[in-house]
């Protein structure tokens, strides 16, 4: 199967399957996979704004065009499975107009991330109104008027993403032996979006401790009846700071400069 049609004109091509890649894309679709979107659909004046939600169930599949490896999230196709459309008039939600134009504009929100996704209709859901939610009470301010609105757009879904995560650490023995120590890290809901050099977005936490990035230990198995992760003291000053680098650089992949 080929998805030829999707493929951005500036697609993330590869020689061969890329762990990296999969674990952007992979985030990406994290962040994305619940959201809003502004459906070009004329008879509504120029958009028609809906929620979306994709369910989890999605395939991650390398697929290959003049002999270059590129990663397509492929959404589940039985019916009503692949994600549900919150819509709050009956029109649209039997408008089969509106369904293909939903789907193209949805492809070009995962566009701008060059993330390329294909949506199985027989999948997609369209219903009438749309579910409770709770407003988000994090406080992401913006520092600098020089931020454009997409640049706070994406900082906040990249943000949103990797807001938590486990980091692992190995430590190579003489005798050849590997030692495997997990960590999870946790962010603040608070941050600032500032400018920094050469216009590269910045996000930045609070300079207290206490509302800064939390580190736990996760032993290892999991399943151990004795498991129980703890928060690791700022004592081990080091630790925390390699943790935290790591985190860095799973901003400066997606060209956004964190200063904890």
């Amino acid at each position: 199967m080929k998805f030829i049609d999707i493929i951005n004109e500036e697609a993330r091509t590869f020689k061969h399957p890329n762990e990296d890649e999969e674990k952007r894309v992979k985030t990406i679709f994290k962040a994305l996979r619940k959201g809003s979107v502004n459906v070009n659909y004329p008879n509504y004046g120029d958009s028609y704004k809906v929620k979306y939600h994709i369910n989890d169930n999605v395939i991650y599949r390398w697929e290959v065009y003049s002999g270059m490896y590129y990663m397509v999230i492929i959404t589940n196709n039985f019916p009503g499975e692949g994600m549900t459309v919150y819509c709050k008039d009956k029109d649209v939600v039997n408008d089969t107009k509106f369904r293909s134009n939903f789907i193209v504009d949805l492809k070009q929100k995962f566009d701008k991330f060059d993330v390329n996704i294909y949506v199985n209709q027989k999948g997609v859901n369209f219903v009438l109104d749309e579910p409770d939610q709770p407003e988000e009470m994090n406080e992401q301010r913006v520092m600098d008027n020089q931020v454009t609105p997409e640049q706070v757009k994406k900082v906040r879904t990249v943000y949103k993403a990797i807001k938590t995560g486990i980091i692992n650490h190995k430590t190579h023995y003489n005798d050849g032996t590997v030692d495997i120590s997990k960590y999870k890290y946790v962010l603040p809901d608070d941050y600032l979006i500032m400018l920094g050099e050469e216009n590269t977005p910045c996000v930045v936490l609070t300079t207290n401790p206490e509302k800064g990035i939390k580190v736990y230990y996760l032993p290892v198995p999991k399943d151990d009846p004795s498991y129980r992760e703890h928060l690791v003291s700022t004592e081990y000053g080091a630790l925390i700071k390699w943790v935290t680098d790591k985190v860095v650089d799973k901003f400066k992949s997606f060209n956004i400069k964190f200063l904890p």
